[in-house]
C-alpha cells in the first residue's frame, strides 16, 4: 500500500523524514482497497494500524540513520553535480541513475577546510574590527535558561563552521564575559569568555557603518547579544577555553590534486559552504600575479636560456598604446643583474618583463595556452606578471604538469562512473597498470603504473624549473612560511597589485596544493599582506598535518649532469671550498654551462654603474660588462 502511494509525489512521502504524511497516504490506499472490494473492513482496520518502518528504524541503527538523512552537499559535491549535469542527459539522471566513484580524500578535505578557515580568521582578526552580534534577544525572552534555550532553538541562523556554537551574552565584567552556550536542541550551559580572547578588538563597526574605538568590554558587548563561540581544548583533561568568533569578510579557496592523474583530492571553495555556495576554486577568475612567472621562465629555458643565464634587474620604461608603463619590483629594490634562478626565487618583476620581451610575448602566450592557464592570452607585456584572469583549479592543473615531469593531465573529481547494471561507462586518466591482471596478488610482484599522457615539455627544462621553485621555498619569497617546514618542497608565491589577490601553489612529485585569498569584490588586503605570508602559512599548516616531513626525491632525467654554479653571478664554481652560495644546476650532457646569453644582458651603448653588478670584476673587465664606471647614468628605456 505504501508503494502504491508513492507515484503521486515520491518526494513528499519519505518513510523517515515525512513518516506521518506517508502513513496517512498509505492508509488512504488501504481505504480504497476496502471500498473497491479487495480487502475486508477488518483487514483494512488491522493494516491501517501498522507502523511504517524501514530496515534502519527496525534495527535501531542510529549511526546509519544519521548518515542516511544527513545532507552531504559541499563545494566538491556541487562541482561533481555541475559536471555530471553537462556530461549526461537529464532523462538518464532522473530515470536510470549513476554510481559515481569520487576522488575526494575525506582527511585531506577536512584539513584543507581547516587550513583555509584558520588563515581567513587570522587575517580578519588582524584588522582588529568587531562587526557586532548576529542579533539580540529581547529582555522578556531571557528571564531564564529555558527561555534562552527556546529562543536560540527557534533562531533562524546557520552555524557556518562545524565546531562553532551559538551563544548569548549573560553578564559583562571587566575581566570576562559570562555567556549562555547552546549545545543541542534545548541544552544550554553557562561559560566564560576571557578578556584576553578579545584583546584583538580595537574598533567596532556601528549600525551606520562608522567605526568606533574600543576601550572596555561594555563597548564591545551588551547583554542579550547573540554571538558565535568556539571551544578550544588546550589539553585532554582541561576545561574548554571559549573563544569569540565572527565570520570574516575575506574569502578564499584551497585545493589539493594528485599530479600524475589529475584527481582532485580536496576542494574548499570558500570560508563556509553553508554561507556561500559560490566555488572560488573553480568559478572565481582572479589575477594570478607572480604564480604565473614560472611559465615565463620555463618558456625561456625552452628557448635557449639556462638557470644561470644573466638578466638585468633595473628600472625599465615601456611605451604602450595607452601610455608609458613603468613596472616596479615589489619592494622597489633591484639586483642590477642576476641569474634567472635568483630572479625567480625572489620574484623580480623587472627581470621577468625583460625576459618576456627577450623571448617574445607570443612564445609566453603559447606556454600559457599549453598549460591551460589562459585560453587566448593577449600579447601584452603586463601579462608576463600575471595581469590576466584565471582560476585556482587551472593554476593547480598547470603546476601538476610541472610536478609530474611535463605530462598532460586532465583534472577530475571522479574516476569511475557505472550505470544501474554495474557497467563502467566512464573511466578517467591515462594510467596503465602492469601486473594488475595476475590471479594471485600475494605471490605477484608489485604492480607498476605507467602514465601514458602526452609529453608537453622537455623533462630537463621541467627539472630545472622545479629546482628553481624549490629555491623559492628554501631562499626566496616562501622561505619564512613554507621554508620553515624544512622539506625540499617546490612552490611559488603570488601577490597582485595593491595586494588584492594572494596566492601560493606548493608541490611535490606526488601532491599539488593551491591556496587563494582575496575579497569577492577586489580591494586591497593592506600593505603587509602577501601570498607568502597568508597562503604560505595555510599551506604549511595543511602539509604539516597531512604528510610526513621527509626529504622528497626529485628524480633527474637521464643523459644529464650537475654543475656547481655561483648563486649570485651564475658563474661555474671550480674551487672545492668557497663561502659563496653554490647551486648544483642540471644540464644536458652536451651543454656548456657558461653564462649563457650574457651578452644580451648588456648593451654596449648603455652606461651602467658598476655598483649595480653582482658579477665579478674579471667578467666586467673582459668586455662582457659595461665599458666604464659611471654612477647615476641609468637611462630609462626598453633597451636593457
Amino acid at each position: 500500500a505504501y508503494l502504491a502511494a508513492l507515484p503521486k509525489a515520491p518526494s513528499f512521502y519519505h518513510p523517515i523524514k515525512q513518516k506521518q504524511r506517508s502513513i496517512e497516504r498509505r492508509n488512504f490506499v488501504i481505504k480504497e482497497l476496502y471500498e473497491n472490494g479487495y480487502i475486508t473492513a477488518s483487514q483494512a482496520e488491522v493494516f491501517s494500524a501498522y507502523d511504517l518502518s524501514t530496515s534502519l528504524t527496525r534495527n535501531n541503527n542510529e549511526l546509519a540513520l544519521r548518515k542516511t538523512l544527513k545532507k552531504t552537499n559541499s563545494f566538491f559535491s556541487d562541482q561533481v553535480n555541475s559536471i555530471i549535469q553537462k556530461k549526461y542527459p537529464q532523462s538518464l539522471l532522473e530515470t536510470e541513475g549513476l554510481t559515481i566513484m569520487a576522488t575526494l580524500d575525506p582527511k585531506l578535505q577536512r584539513l584543507a577546510e581547516q587550513a583555509l578557515q584558520e588563515q581567513l580568521l587570522k587575517f580578519d582578526q588582524s584588522n582588529r574590527i568587531y562587526r557586532g552580534p548576529l542579533s539580540k534577544i529581547p529582555p522578556e525572552k531571557r528571564k531564564s535558561i529555558s527561555e534562552v534555550a527556546k529562543y536560540l532553538n527557534e533562531f533562524n541562523n546557520i552555524v557556518p563552521v562545524k565546531h562553532w556554537k551559538l551563544a548569548v551574552v549573560r553578564r559583562i565584567f571587566n575581566s570576562h564575559i559570562e555567556i549562555y552556550v547552546k549545545h543541542r536542541a534545548l541544552e544550554i550551559t553557562i561559560e566564560r569568555l576571557q578578556s584576553d580572547d578579545f584583546k584583538w578588538i580595537d574598533k567596532r563597526k556601528l549600525s551606520d557603518n562608522s567605526i568606533a574605538l574600543i576601550d572596555q568590554p561594555s563597548e564591545i558587548f551588551s547583554v542579550g547579544d547573540i554571538i558565535y563561540v568556539q571551544a578550544d581544548l588546550r589539553s585532554e583533561n582541561s576545561e574548554p577555553y571559549w573563544r569569540l568568533r565572527q565570520v570574516p569578510e575575506i574569502q578564499g579557496a584551497f585545493m589539493a590534486m594528485e599530479p600524475n592523474t589529475g584527481k582532485v583530492l580536496a576542494m574548499q571553495g570558500g570560508f563556509s559552504y553553508q554561507l556561500s555556495k559560490f566555488n572560488r576554486a573553480s568559478q572565481a577568475k582572479r589575477q594570478p600575479g607572480s604564480v604565473f612567472k614560472p611559465f615565463v621562465y620555463l618558456a625561456a629555458l625552452e628557448n635557449g636560456f639556462f638557470p644561470n643565464s644573466i638578466v638585468v634587474d633595473a628600472p625599465i620604461t615601456i611605451n604602450q598604446p595607452n601610455g608609458v608603463w613603468r613596472p616596479k619590483n615589489v619592494n622597489s629594490d633591484w639586483f642590477g643583474v642576476a641569474p634567472l634562478r635568483k630572479g625567480l626565487e625572489h620574484s623580480k618583476n623587472l627581470m621577468t618583463v625583460r625576459l618576456a620581451k627577450e623571448i617574445g610575448m607570443k612564445e609566453v602566450a603559447r606556454y600559457a595556452n599549453l598549460f591551460g592557464i589562459y585560453k587566448e592570452m593577449p600579447q601584452y607585456l603586463s601579462y608576463s606578471l600575471g595581469a590576466g584572469e584565471t582560476t585556482l583549479l587551472d593554476l593547480v592543473r598547470a603546476y601538476s604538469i610541472l610536478a609530474n615531469g611535463g605530462l598532460e593531465i586532465e583534472p577530475t573529481l571522479f574516476e569511475l562512473i557505472q550505470n544501474r547494471y554495474g557497467e563502467t561507462i566512464y573511466k578517467h586518466g591515462f594510467l596503465r597498470c602492469l601486473g594488475c591482471s595476475v590471479a594471485n596478488l600475494d605471490t605477484a610482484t608489485k604492480p607498476i603504473f605507467l602514465n601514458l599522457g602526452s609529453r608537453l615539455i622537455d623533462s630537463v627544462s621541467i627539472y630545472q624549473i622545479n629546482s628553481m621553485l624549490q629555491g623559492v621555498v628554501e631562499r626566496g619569497t616562501a622561505s619564512k612560511s613554507v621554508g620553515r617546514l624544512g622539506v625540499n618542497l617546490a612552490g611559488k608565491t603570488g601577490t597582485t597589485n595593491e595586494s588584492k589577490d594572494l596566492w601560493f601553489i606548493g608541490y611535490t612529485p606526488d601532491i599539488v596544493v593551491g591556496c587563494y585569498i582575496g575579497y569577492d569584490r577586489p580591494k586591497s588586503l593592506g600593505p603587509n599582506a602577501s601570498g607568502g605570508k597568508y597562503c604560505g602559512e595555510a599551506f604549511a599548516n595543511f602539509y604539516r598535518k597531512a604528510f610526513t616531513l621527509n626529504t622528497i626525491d626529485w628524480k633527474a632525467p637521464k643523459a644529464t649532469k650537475f654543475v656547481k654554479i655561483d648563486y649570485d653571478t651564475g658563474k661555474v664554481i671550480k674551487e672545492k671550498k668557497t663561502e659563496k652560495i653554490v647551486i648544483s644546476e642540471l644540464y644536458r650532457m652536451h651543454e656548456q654551462p657558461s653564462n649563457a646569453l650574457v651578452s644580451t644582458a648588456f648593451n654596449g651603448t648603455l652606461k651602467m654603474g658598476q655598483d649595480l653588478l653582482f658579477l665579478e670584476k674579471d667578467l666586467i673587465e673582459s668586455g662582457s660588462g659595461p665599458p666604464q664606471r659611471s654612477f647615476g647614468s641609468i637611462i630609462s628605456g626598453d633597451q636593457y
